[in-house]
């Protein structure tokens, strides 16, 4: 029922790190604190939101790479700075690219999963 809300989410979050982002070079996004900080505070809504999807959603949309993100969340959270980069770079680099196009590769094949369902 709140599958799409949640699938909602992920794409309204994942469009936010793309827009901050755009033609922004990493390391120049470091040297920016407060977009590095939304961005950051957008890919943990994306980990965050992907861990309540009910098993059988993420199942269903298989090629999006759903247990990379709690690993990515884990390390955006981490003191270490240097795996903080990391996980900033894998997940506009990757995952957030690759996000946006599954979602909307399933929103044409599997559009059931998208409805707001009162």
């Amino acid at each position: 029922m709140l599958t799409g809300a949640l699938l909602g989410i992920l794409h309204e979050a994942a469009q936010a790190v793309l827009t901050l982002t755009d033609d922004l070079p990493t390391e120049r996004l470091a040297t920016l604190r407060l977009t590095r900080g939304e961005v950051v505070r957008q890919l943990l809504v994306i980990a965050d939101t992907s861990l309540n999807l009910p098993p059988t959603t993420r199942d269903a949309l298989a090629s999006i790479d759903w247990q990379a993100w709690p690993v990515v969340a884990s390390m955006l959270r981490s003191a270490d700075p240097a795996a903080r980069r990391e996980a900033l770079d894998f997940a506009l680099r990757s995952l957030v690219p690759a996000l946006i196009l599954g979602l909307a590769l399933y929103r044409k094949t599997r559009p059931e999963l998208f409805r707001l369902i009162p």
